[in-house]
């Protein structure tokens, strides 16, 4: 568990860490922690600010910073004007944490929750390759959290951060693939079904979405629904590309009519062959007399997300339930 809970502390600052950096938030509306960014009156001296935090560390060129403050329509010395929106940025950030070089203007960024998340997601799959669905579905779920809305969520039409935020896009629907499928592997076909679903929101034609789906409704014994599913997927995928499913899709469409167990590629990796027809986890009793420790591993949990990891050591007698305490709460 700690290498979980270690993922995504001091990321974000490119080279490394600086003492005086900030901790920032681009998932959802744009925050900088201890920072009233609301001081900061001057537009362009917050969408400066906006681009500096974007780049988590790294130097942005003045030509950049000039192409997005002002376009086609520059000013006659756009350095200096640069410099005076930089100026006003230092009295609420701190004059040690806007920085110039040669390579142009950085903040300097302790952390942010758009590389924990990515440090947190990293994990998460490896963890799921590996078989661990406990820890995969705990690292999917740090991450998920992170991701509080659309990135620069306070920004929309801001066209100069549109690769950012498709990266950002992309990565919440890795997001959603990695709690699918590590909710398979731990016998939870509901959660996998909800995650499934969550990413063919975000991408209707992700055919891996659409596996996890029909494997999560065949896992929960829900047949009809599975194949419903599989026949929308073909329309729109007929409608817009004009093309048919993938034979590993196909493959696991074959197999639920057949009502034969769903071929290996579209069960994740450690999980047992799940039955089309009759599939579903055994019934597990509820856990009871642990509230006080799952409280616990939930406030250990929300302080990693918020980018302050610590080490949790679940510790007792052989017998006394330590694994099932850990995978009730995962």
């Amino acid at each position: 568990m700690r290498g979980l809970l270690d993922a995504g502390h001091g990321r974000g600052y490119k080279g490394g860490m600086a003492a005086e950096g900030v901790r920032v938030r681009l998932l959802g509306r744009f925050e900088i922690e201890g920072v009233d960014t609301v001081v900061v009156r001057s537009r362009k001296a917050r969408t400066l600010l906006r681009l500096l935090g974007l780049a988590r560390g790294a130097p942005v060129p003045l030509d950049r910073l000039v192409d997005v403050l002002w376009g086609d329509s520059p000013p006659s010395a756009p350095a200096d004007q640069v410099s005076v929106l930089v100026s006003r940025l230092r009295a609420p950030l701190g004059a040690g944490r806007l920085l110039r070089s040669d390579a142009g203007y950085r903040l300097a960024v302790a952390w942010s929750d758009l590389d924990a998340a990515a440090s947190f997601l990293e994990e998460g799959e490896r963890r799921l390759r590996a078989g661990a669905a406990a820890a995969a579905r705990a690292a999917a779920t740090a991450a998920s959290r992170l991701h509080r809305g659309p990135l620069l969520a306070d920004e929309p039409d801001a066209g100069w951060a549109a690769p950012e935020r498709a990266a950002a896009e992309r990565q919440l629907l890795r997001v959603h693939l990695l709690t699918a499928a590590a909710a398979l592997l731990s016998g939870d076909p509901a959660t996998a079904v909800g995650a499934a679903e969550a990413a063919l929101a975000a991408d209707p034609l992700d055919e891996e979405a659409l596996r996890l789906l029909l494997t999560g409704h065949a896992a929960a014994g829900r047949k009809a629904a599975a194949l419903a599913a599989y026949e929308r997927f073909r329309e729109r995928l007929a409608g817009e590309l004009g093309v048919d499913p993938a034979p590993a899709t196909a493959a696991v469409h074959l197999a639920l009519l057949q009502d034969r167990a769903l071929p290996a590629a579209a069960v994740p990796p450690g999980s047992p062959a799940t039955p089309a027809a009759t599939g579903g986890a055994a019934a597990v009793p509820p856990l009871v007399g642990r509230d006080a420790e799952l409280a616990a591993l939930d406030a250990a949990m929300e302080s990693a997300t918020r980018g302050d990891p610590q080490l949790v050591v679940v510790e007792g007698e052989a017998g006394i339930g330590k694994s099932r305490l850990v995978a009730e709460w995962t």
